[in-house]
């Protein structure tokens, strides 16, 4: 039975991970003949698992987790290797023995103890199965964990802790963990597990808390398969590998396909062209993954069916602070050129930091002419690529000028989206997995925004809890946060995305989310210059609702707020960041028709918060108030009364008696009055009046 939202926000990341771990664990390809080879232990303890029927939240599933890893890894030659050559030799021996009427009698009984060909193949296939599953594993643990935290970032406000710490302290483990052994994902996320990831001699972060699973959105036709692990390259006892248990299951999806076909693509985000101590380290793990498209020696004797691309997502042009970089200037031009030369591979490129590679082997199946590597091909698609990158943000690569945080958005939007999709379509691969270490952050960033553009283009795109998901699930499953600083970065170029789209995400029901979702998350940096868009965008389209309807009280009002809120502004006043909110829940409440409770209700706690926190901003704490009072007139009387007179008390304090403007009020409270209670007469004599005479009840 699934938990309320209020018991659910109190589970720890042990807790958290424990669920996780039992859902993986479900949906392995376990049967009697796989685990024949395990010991004795892990064949009970899996074998009861199995069997049960729901999940026993005081049962160790993490504990069995990391021991399952350990020691199907550390055994697949017997559990897998020998096992397999052995039916496919047998299986062999019996085709070629039959029939058996000429043969001796040993030859017969021996070959009669094989089995039929039959009951081999369905034992391969078991084996098969298993090892697929360790990867290709629909346990749904994205969004049953974001179920424990979704109501941080879907309550983000610009002024709120950032959503990263929010949920690391929602998820903190309190109490004795149920496992004893296995690490928690709050562990994996303290500095010291940080450290440990980084300098330690055996790196392997599927046996810990980053848990293979299948992405999915609504818009997908199911065509292909999204993965989410973290990365395949290991370290073991000090020497860089990719794990063993990766390429058996490559070499099964690569079996599984009949042509020649690309089943997967690794686009990996970990560093290519760094040094230092982690940048060196994620060089030679880039470099171990990228030898997985050349021929290996056991089992297939056939290529692997896979393309390995090494994209950037962290220094060079994704450097983290290059965002927050608005007012320094670049020519289009000279940009463009420096993105072609480090997607293009030359030697022109001036970023020392490139992190682009992809081999010339997949080159050659991406820019083909009658199926041959073209030159020309590939600059003609990259400079078309480039070229729809610069023109979805709003620029001209010929004409314009932009700024570092422009550019940056640009690359990020080529790199994870133009680009990538066009690999993915070229290809046509079964499936592909965006991962750093964790693919939680890089990765977590890369696979999000592919996805929500991808949408876009369809008549089903991306919800806003979907995106908040895909944005933070996997880093609160794997180390018990939000996403980390590559937040800013996704917000970046989704800033630049709507900033040149506003008007049609704006006119269209099924994305206008993202234009509140980038409004909501705004960096502190950033706030300014999105206050001043914000400001003139919302009373632009507020006195165009006005001149069409200008009775209104509910526009009315709002254009008061939006003129007070533009005059705190220019005067310098703190709270930039809660005038950027008010600005944005005031032009969404003005002009939704019917405006749900949850909207009024945040809208109200937002008037108070600046009521409290911000004694310069009493004037516009005071109008909110009186707006609240005036979309909810019709719901509860009661309590929009209340809140009219809260507001106006509240503006009378910051406003000292500016006599117009309180006329002015009492006159709407007197028109509401009288619409929705003509019978009322509001100058009973008998009523109570305040100092200023409005009656109060």
């Amino acid at each position: 039975m699934a938990s309320s939202t209020a018991e659910i926000i109190k589970m720890t990341s042990d807790r958290v991970h424990n669920k996780n771990c039992y859902s993986y664990l479900k949906q392995l390809a376990l049967t009697p003949y796989v685990m024949d080879t395990f010991s004795k232990e892990l064949k009970t303890a899996l074998s009861a698992v199995m069997s049960q029927s729901q999940y026993d939240e005081n049962y160790p599933y993490a504990d069995l987790y990391t021991a399952f890893f350990s020691e199907v890894e550390s055994k697949i030659d017997k559990i897998y290797d020998q096992r397999r050559r052995n039916l496919e030799r047998n299986k062999e021996l019996v085709i070629s023995n039959q029939p058996l009427s000429d043969k001796n009698d040993f030859v017969r009984l021996y070959t009669r103890s094989l089995g039929d060909v039959a009951d081999i193949e369905q034992q391969i296939q078991e084996l098969d199965d298993f090892i697929f599953s360790i990867y290709d594993n629909d346990n749904n643990i994205l969004p049953q964990t974001f179920a424990a935290i979704k109501s941080i970032p879907l309550r983000h406000a610009p002024v709120d802790t950032e959503i990263e710490s929010s949920i690391t302290k929602s998820l903190q483990d309190e109490g004795e963990n149920v496992n004893k052994h296995a690490q928690s994902p709050a562990q994996a996320g303290s500095l010291f597990g940080r450290l440990s990831a980084t300098l330690s001699d055996d790196f392997k972060p599927q046996h810990t808390t980053s848990l293979a699973t299948v992405r999915k959105y609504e818009y997908q036709d199911n065509s292909r398969r999204e993965y989410r692990f973290g990365t395949q390259g290991q370290r073991h006892h000090g020497e860089e590998r990719v794990s063993p248990l990766f390429e058996r299951w490559l070499d099964v999806a690569s079996r599984r396909e009949n042509t020649d076909r690309i089943v997967h693509i690794y686009f990996n985000n970990l560093g290519y062209d760094r040094s230092g101590i982690e940048g060196s380290k994620e060089r030679a793990l880039s470099l171990k993954l990228h030898e997985l498209e050349k021929t290996r020696d056991f089992l297939n004797p056939d290529p692997p069916k896979i393309a390995v691309i090494t994209l950037p997502a962290d220094q060079g042009y994704m450097k983290s602070r290059e965002y927050s970089k608005t007012r320094d200037s670049h020519k289009c031009k000279e940009v463009f050129e420096e993105f072609f030369n480090i997607a293009n591979q030359n030697s022109k490129a001036v970023s020392e930091v490139k992190d682009f590679y992809i081999s010339s082997n997949i080159r050659a199946r991406l820019f083909k002419d009658k199926d041959l590597y073209s030159a020309d091909v590939e600059r003609e698609t990259l400079q078309k690529l480039l070229t729809k990158s610069f023109q979805d943000l709003g620029f001209d690569p010929e004409k314009d000028r932009m700024s570092s945080a422009q550019r940056q958005a640009v690359w990020f939007h080529f790199i994870k989206f133009a680009l990538t999709n066009f690999i993915i379509e070229e290809l046509n691969p079964r499936s592909y997995n965006f991962s750093c270490k964790d693919a939680i952050d890089r990765g977590g960033v890369s696979s999000a925004y592919y996805n929500l553009m991808k949408s876009f283009t369809t008549a089903n795109p991306m919800t806003r809890e979907e995106f908040e998901c895909a944005l933070h699930a996997a880093p609160a499953m794997v180390k018990a946060r939000g996403m980390n600083h590559h937040l800013r970065l996704i917000w970046n170029a989704v800033d630049s995305y709507v900033n040149n789209n506003y008007e049609a995400l704006r006119d269209n029901p099924q994305k206008a989310w993202l234009i509140a979702w980038r409004d909501l998350n705004c960096p502190h940096s950033r706030v300014k210059e999105l206050l001043d868009l914000r400001i003139k965008q919302s009373l632009e389209e507020l006195e165009k609702a006005n001149k069409a309807n200008p009775k209104d009280p509910k526009i009315v009002k709002s254009l008061k707020i939006l003129q007070e809120i533009e005059t705190h502004k220019n005067l310098g006043v703190s709270g930039k960041r809660l005038l950027l909110e008010a600005t944005v829940r005031t032009r969404d409440l003005a002009l939704t028709e019917k405006p749900s409770h949850e909207q009024i209700e945040a809208y109200e706690k937002l008037a108070n918060r600046i009521n409290i926190r911000s004694p310069n901003l009493h004037i516009v704490a005071g109008l909110m108030k009186m707006l609240v009072g005036i979309v909810a007139y019709g719901l509860s009387f009661g309590h929009a009364q209340s809140m009219l007179h809260s507001g106006i008390a509240t503006f009378k304090t910051g406003v000292h008696g500016r006599e117009g403007i309180v006329q002015d009020i009492k006159a709407q409270l007197v028109q509401l009055k009288q619409a929705n209670n003509p019978q009322e007469n509001l100058n009973d004599e008998e009523g109570e009046r305040d100092d200023e005479g409005i009656r109060v009840n």
